[in-house]
């Protein structure tokens, strides 16, 4: 079960256990016989195919010999990513302080300049060799934050030049020689960092869980801007990172609130609703989302879990197309179309400027298909090498045809996959719920 609950906090206690026995000791009523099927989230209407039926065309792939923060630049958008050949697994390296009842890993790794960077749940940064994973320097930012830090929930990476900014589940901003791992300064914003930093403009900019955004200068940490949105208690564990392009920075907040900020002086510029129809089960009714928001061109698309996907002019704030149907992870832009996981766990295909839907893939939902058990969460996607991927808790990865959605093969790893792929240099890393990071060429 710890495929479901470990991206929930425990706001969201009161509202799912409303009218459960047998928790506190007392004894349970006898069950009626007959199997039980779910009428809430598992029985979403299907996806209709909307868009024409001409053949998709997605750009070349180029080749990337960096992903330095999350989403892999500040505008989030990649497009088509060179990974070419079968992927095949070249090393793998445990580094220990991953995911347990005290914490949890939400951090994706970082690549810069032929090294890679990764937080542990526990807080700890190392550095790794892309091409081998050798293993340098180690520092453990849990000394720093103080007594009863030892569970983490939360923290991500960002890198620029020699600077590693690090962000945790203790409210401290770090950053650090990614040279040798010596703190440089710190920011404490007194609430927890869910997500990874963005660097844009000189600007080290973090998200905290209250919705609250912060800008700070990367050389000495000085405090440039602040703009707070409205709080919402029932979210997901994790969050996503602000998009930047053209001097304004996006912001999803958990509340539903899509947020456009002037990138020099916090100003807000437009604000945008991802509240979709309210639905039976409580779950589905909550707007975060996890996935950050893409800006690509004067477009930003995003998405939330409780049911809508937008895209959104830049400039003007001005909605440009809307859907019925969203997600908790980040949509991923390559030429003139959209890929997105759903929530009700289906791989879709949309057209950039209309969102009407190409195609529609129904991904493993179980892991035991026969009897509905162990629901398996769906990260991604990812385009590289002319397939897209996307990482399941199952520690499945499927290949899908960008074209028509057609499975295409996939791998396995040894533990549950929360976190989306990363790719550089046309290697593609995973790193599991056990912190263990494998590099597949």
């Amino acid at each position: 079960m710890k495929s479901i609950y470990r991206f929930f906090l425990l706001a969201l206690i009161p509202q799912v256990c409303t009218g459960c026995t047998g928790w506190w000791g007392e004894r349970e009523a006898p069950r009626i016989p007959g199997n039980r099927i779910s009428v809430l989230s598992e029985q979403r209407p299907p996806l209709t195919i909307t868009g024409d039926q001409r053949l998709v065309s997605i750009p070349r792939p180029h080749r990337n010999t960096s992903w330095p923060q999350a989403g892999g630049f500040a505008h989030h958008a990649m497009h088509h990513l060179s990974a070419p050949g079968s992927l095949t697994k070249i090393w793998s390296r445990a580094l220990g302080g991953g995911s347990s009842k005290y914490q949890q890993l939400l951090g994706s790794p970082v690549i810069f300049e032929g090294k890679i960077y990764v937080i542990t749940a526990d807080a700890v940064v190392t550095e790794l060799k892309a091409s081998n994973g050798e293993k340098g320097w180690s520092k453990k930012l849990g000394l720093l934050l103080g007594k009863g830090s030892e569970g983490t929930l939360g923290g991500g990476l960002a890198v620029s030049g020699n600077l590693l900014f690090a962000t945790t589940g203790a409210g401290i901003v770090f950053c650090m020689d990614r040279r040798n791992g010596e703190v440089i300064w710190t920011k404490n914003i007194g609430t927890p960092i869910r997500s990874g930093p963005a660097i844009y403009d000189g600007q080290v900019i973090v998200s905290d869980i209250t919705n609250k955004t912060y800008s700070f200068d990367k050389n000495n940490g000085s405090r440039r801007w602040q703009h707070s949105g409205i709080l919402e208690r029932a979210i997901f564990m994790g969050g996503s990172s602000p998009a930047a392009s053209k001097s304004i920075v996006v912001v999803s907040h958990s509340s539903g609130e899509l947020v456009a900020i002037g990138a020099q002086n916090g100003n807000q510029l437009w604000i945008e609703s991802l509240v979709g129809k309210r639905k039976a089960d409580p779950i589905s009714n909550i707007s975060h989302s996890r996935g950050n928001p893409i800006i690509d061109r004067n477009l930003v698309v995003a998405s939330s879990n409780s049911g809508r996907t937008i895209a959104t002019d830049l400039a003007s704030g001005t909605r440009v197309w809307e859907t019925n149907f969203g997600s908790s992870e980040s949509p991923w832009v390559a030429g003139e179309y959209v890929y997105l996981v759903t929530t009700n766990r289906q791989l879709v295909c949309l057209v950039r400027q209309t969102g009407k839907v190409v195609w529609v893939t129904q991904l493993k939902s179980f892991e035991n298909s026969r009897d509905k058990e162990k629901p398996i969460q769906w990260t991604g996607p990812v385009l590289a090498g002319d397939r897209v991927l996307v990482a399941g808790s199952s520690g499945e990865v499927w290949s899908l045809s960008p074209f028509d959605g057609e499975p295409l093969g996939k791998i396995r790893v040894s533990n549950a996959l929360y976190l989306s792929p990363v790719v550089a240099d046309e290697i593609v890393y995973f790193l599991d719920d056990n912190a263990r990071l494998y590099a597949y060429r």
